[in-house]
């Protein structure tokens, strides 16, 4: 059986990098109506180090493959199949993932053709490796947060790639966003980019501040990357009948609440990709990947990238995605 490279991880080491390593395990050998996709490009994304960490242990057998996107092309097609070929370029909405212990940090994967989309001519493979945690994500939560035209939002991380991107497909629906940052240092940055307010942790007071912008009645919703505390915060800066999102656990894997808030008619609650894009998918008309994709081929969406590194140097790229400021999403390749 040909052997690939891939990262596996073998035990968790919640403080260090020590339970995963570069080794060869067997291509996979595709079922019926998978396709075989050799894969270019994958980013590293903080649902990777939690993974690696063993956060999510619970949920995840050992032996397991990190990585939940990439891009890639056709190796082998589906049998009979008429939608794929050879040689495409493809990205996936569930390409591959941990749970399943088959994630795209590794050369090859069978992917249900039903999972793939093709990648357009016009966008290059550091855009298309990235085209699902991020920009489906901001998508998603831009129609999750339903705030109508000319309503606040507020987002923590607003920095981030993905925050990057949500203030972008906020103001293309014409939903203003309050933007928490730590550093002030990104305030222009973010002002530029569309921002309508930005708010720094390191010198400002998120409640007064976000009281100031919306004259004392609130936002309307709030996406949460960090959780913890920062989620209680929110709460009190979100209009009676609002929503905080929680999409990530920057600070933990703990969400707090205040009651008095909740008994309020306010809401705390988690927003899951997978999850949310069953449900919008399944309305009808165009799917949430194929309008993601067409934002990428308009530019309107244009993911921030970093450095490039090899496969096999990944515990070198996980710690420069770490490094505070070192700006685009980090990938690997090979």
């Amino acid at each position: 059986m040909s052997k690939q490279l891939a990262i596996q991880v073998t035990e968790w080491r919640q403080d260090s990098l020590d339970g995963a390593a570069v080794t060869e395990v067997p291509i996979p050998e595709p079922q019926a109506g998978e396709a075989l996709v050799r894969i270019l490009l994958r980013p590293v994304n903080p649902t990777d180090l939690v993974t690696l960490h063993g956060a999510r242990a619970a949920t995840i057998k050992l032996p397991t493959i990190p990585g939940s996107e990439g891009v890639g092309i056709i190796e082998q097609p589906a049998a009979s199949s008429t939608k794929f070929s050879k040689g495409q370029r493809v990205v996936g909405c569930s390409f591959g993932s941990a749970h399943s212990g088959q994630g795209t940090w590794q050369q090859f994967l069978a992917v249900p053709e039903a999972n793939l989309l093709p990648v357009p001519d016009s966008v290059p493979n550091h855009f298309a490796a990235q085209f699902y945690v991020n920009p489906v994500t901001a998508f998603g939560l831009v129609e999750a947060l339903a705030a109508p035209q000319g309503e606040w939002i507020i987002q923590t991380a607003a920095g981030s790639v993905l925050g990057r991107q949500l203030i972008v497909l906020a103001k293309r629906k014409g939903v203003r966003t309050i933007n928490i940052i730590r550093r002030s240092a990104q305030r222009d940055e973010l002002l530029q980019l569309g921002a309508d307010e930005v708010i720094a942790t390191d010198s400002e007071d998120i409640k007064e501040r976000v009281d100031e912008i919306t004259g004392g009645k609130g936002a309307w919703a709030a996406a949460d990357a960090i959780a913890g505390d920062t989620s209680a915060q929110l709460m009190g800066c979100i209009r009676t009948g609002g929503s905080v999102y929680v999409y990530g656990a920057l600070s933990g894997l703990v969400a707090n609440a205040p009651v008095l808030d909740l008994l309020s008619g306010k809401t705390l609650t988690g927003f899951s990709l997978p999850i949310w894009r069953k449900a919008y998918d399944a309305r009808g008309g165009p799917t949430a990947g194929s309008e993601v994709m067409k934002l990428l081929e308009d530019n309107v969406i244009q993911p921030l990238t970093g450095k490039t590194y090899r496969l096999e140097d990944f515990k070198e790229a996980i710690k420069a995605s770490t490094e505070i400021g070192h700006g685009g999403k980090i990938l690997l390749e090979g």
